[in-house]
């Protein structure tokens, strides 16, 4: 028996769950959780997806408001990583209006029907990937950019702005003045792979055009907290992000040591809530993420969270352009960029190299979120629901015992998900031969690795999808302390 989990959302409130309890088999559980938002009062449920070849639909998902003809604008998009073969369709439908600028992986439509209509609609949604995705659902009562796209993993906002040669500075301050959805924006800051990987694959539709500035520099700033900054003569020793939550995060009493070194992921929601956020004390110290070599805790820093992750060109990159970012004086080149063609980074002058194609700055991207993950406010007349989808995989348990038997029935799970979003238990064996001791379940009759309901499948299966998983019981035979000891 099985369920599927969603992710969280900024408004995920509630769910129902029923369980039917077994010795032998799972649980039967709940296949939804519901999103809902009082704001708006809408509530979504994907219920369990369903899939044929390559594409997924949510057939039994649900869609609720109180007052009638409240949704206006739907938004889907991807925000996963293995963008191969990644597609949302969906058939022409009355009343469900089309955005020019939609693409293969976000669809934006405008609506005047129902509840009813609109969950309709996206039950006809069909889903494409290789081997997983990552999908948001915003509905809004208002209108909402096609070019706007969420990422899960950070909670936040990110869109692409096409401005060839702008300078810095001006992309930073343009960056301040806009607005989506009642979140201010920030010139983006990037601190992790994944968060990086979306904005090229996403944001910007693709790694060679999204090339502009991001959040970095060297430079001291004045009138950092206002609508108008300007570049001082002063630069500091060391990088940091000079807008956005990584700049006025402090850690709380209990959190001093809290560090993403290694962390090897964005920050979650619970870890974004270990920083105070001080809007009124910017701090470059706090958002320190490079040094004269990879921040490595230098004096002066001991009491502030290096942002570790950093993509420099470098002459060891797959892509190399035989070059060692960040180079030149200090001050010389104090602010960053993305390379086209190249998911690196590049130090710059404030004024693009309009003169070499490589290295010309063709636009920027915004951030929207005050929060290392998410925002202090739910955005504004909207709600987001987000589930993982993979393709799915049988489990076939193995009772792995010649003393005994074991009936299993097979369960499906999703690829590159955790055991557990489809899953409420794994089961035990209905026979336990005498003298053993039931170990567990894995990936192998004998060693390979243990599996747990936080398993990732993807893990299980060695990264490589296949449409079965075979578990193998593991037994402990047990000693028998009544017989004596032979000396």
């Amino acid at each position: 028996m099985k369920k599927y989990k969603k992710l969280i959302s900024y408004t995920l409130l509630g769910l129902s769950l029923a369980f039917l309890t077994s010795i032998y088999q799972n649980f039967a559980t709940k296949y939804d959780e519901t999103f809902k938002d009082d704001t708006i009062n809408v509530e979504i449920a994907f219920g369990s997806p369903h899939w044929e070849n390559d594409y997924c639909t949510f057939p039994n998902m649900t869609v609720s408001e109180k007052t009638p003809n409240t949704i206006k604008t739907i938004q889907i998009s991807y925000s996963g990583t293995d963008t191969t073969n990644a597609n949302i369709t969906a058939p022409a439908k009355d009343g469900f209006d089309s955005s020019p600028d939609n693409i293969n992986t976000m669809a934006t439509y405008t609506t005047t029907k129902s509840a009813p209509e609109v969950q309709e609609f996206l039950r006809s949604i069909k889903y494409q990937c290789n081997t997983s995705q990552s999908i948001s659902i915003l509905l809004s009562k208002s209108s909402i950019p096609s070019d706007t796209h969420y990422f899960p993993g950070t909670g936040h906002f990110y869109k692409y702005v096409s401005d060839l040669d702008i300078p810095w500075i001006n992309a930073y301050n343009n960056s301040k003045l806009s607005n989506f959805g009642g979140w201010e924006g920030y010139l983006a800051v990037v601190t992790s792979k994944q968060e990086n990987d979306f904005i090229l694959k996403y944001s910007g539709n693709s790694s060679m055009e999204s090339v502009g500035c991001l959040g970095g520099t060297t430079a001291k700033l004045n009138n950092i907290n206002g609508s108008n900054a300007s570049i001082s003569n002063d630069n500091f020793s060391f990088w940091y992000w000079a807008c956005g939550p990584e700049l006025y995060a402090t850690p709380k009493k209990g959190h001093e040591n809290f560090t993403i070194k290694n962390l090897g992921r964005p920050i979650n929601k619970d870890e974004s809530e270990y920083f105070n956020y001080d809007y009124d004390s910017p701090n470059p110290e706090n958002a320190v993420f490079y040094k004269t070599a990879v921040y490595n805790g230098d004096i002066g820093f001991e009491n502030h969270m290096p942002f570790d992750f950093e993509l420099w060109a470098r002459t060891t990159d797959e892509n190399s352009l035989n070059i060692n970012e960040p180079n030149g004086t200090p001050g010389s080149e104090p602010f960053l960029a993305t390379i086209r063609n190249h998911s690196t980074w590049n130090n710059i002058t404030n004024l693009s190299y309009s003169n070499v194609e490589t290295y010309r700055t063709r636009g920027y991207t915004i951030e929207y979120g005050d929060r290392l993950w998410g925002n202090s406010t739910t955005l504004e007349n909207s709600m987001i629901a987000n589930t993982e989808i993979g393709k799915p995989v049988t489990i076939k348990y193995n009772y792995n015992n010649s003393e005994g038997t074991g009936n299993f029935t097979d369960d499906t799970v999703y690829y590159n998900t955790t055991l557990s979003q489809a899953l409420d238990r794994l089961p035990e064996p209905t026979t336990i031969p005498k003298d053993y001791t039931f170990e567990g379940w894995y990936t192998a009759a004998s060693g390979g690795t243990k599996v747990e309901l936080t398993s990732n499948v993807a893990d299980l299966l060695g990264g490589t999808y296949s449409s079965e998983l075979n578990l193998y019981a593991q037994w402990h035979i047990n000693e028998d302390i009544t017989k004596p000891e032979i000396k």
